[in-house]
C-alpha cells in the first residue's frame, strides 16, 4: 500500500511543493521524466529547473519521478511495444511520482497526483529492510499534511490557492 494525494495547483505552487520535498531529501532531490524519446531524455536531473521550464512552456500532461540525491543508481527503463516511447519504471527505480495533467485556464492550473507505491526492498547486509520506502512514505505524508493545511477539499482533490490570490508579504510597521 502506498501514499497518495490528489491536488490542483498553479506552476508556482508546484514549484513550492518541489522546494518542500527537495529540502527534506538527503542529498537533495533527483528528478527524471517518466517518458522520453531516448535514454538521454531519461537521465536524472539534479535540480527541478527542467520540470519547471516544461511547466512554463508546454501545456501537455507530464509525469516525473523524484528520488533522494544520495542514491546514484540509474532509473530502470523499458520500451513499450518495441516501438513506443521509453518509460521509467517508477517502482523498480524507487521513485516518488509527480503526475501532472494538462495546463488549464489563464493561470495554467494542473490537476496532479503525488504518490509512492510500495516496492520490494532487498534486505541489507544485517538482514533488515532498507528504509528508502519508509522515508519516501513519511516525506509524502508530511507533504500531504502541508497541502491539506493550505488547500481546500473539493471534487475529490485538494485545491491549492493561486499565487496571485495570496496576499503579498508586507514588512511589519
Amino acid at each position: 500500500m502506498g501514499v497518495m494525494i490528489r491536488f490542483t495547483a498553479e506552476p508556482c505552487e508546484i514549484e513550492r511543493m518541489l522546494r518542500y520535498l527537495t529540502r527534506r531529501m538527503p542529498g537533495g532531490v533527483r528528478l527524471v521524466p517518466l517518458e522520453g524519446k531516448d535514454r538521454h531524455d531519461l537521465r536524472f536531473r539534479r535540480t527541478s529547473r527542467p520540470l519547471l521550464t516544461r511547466l512554463e512552456t508546454d501545456d501537455r500532461p507530464t509525469a516525473w519521478g523524484l528520488r533522494a540525491g544520495a542514491y546514484d543508481a540509474a532509473p530502470f527503463v523499458r520500451q513499450g511495444n518495441g516501438t513506443g516511447p521509453l518509460c521509467v519504471e517508477a517502482e523498480a527505480s524507487h521513485l516518488i511520482v509527480l503526475d501532472l495533467g494538462a495546463a488549464q485556464g489563464a493561470a495554467r492550473q494542473r490537476e496532479g497526483l503525488l504518490y509512492v507505491r510500495d516496492w520490494p526492498e532487498p534486505p541489507d547486509e544485517d538482514g533488515s529492510a532498507d528504509s528508502d520506502l519508509t522515508f519516501s512514505k513519511h516525506l509524502l505524508e508530511r507533504c500531504a499534511r502541508s497541502i491539506r493545511r493550505r488547500g481546500r477539499f473539493e471534487d475529490g482533490r485538494w485545491h491549492l490557492p493561486g499565487c496571485l490570490s495570496q496576499p503579498p508579504l508586507t514588512p511589519p510597521s
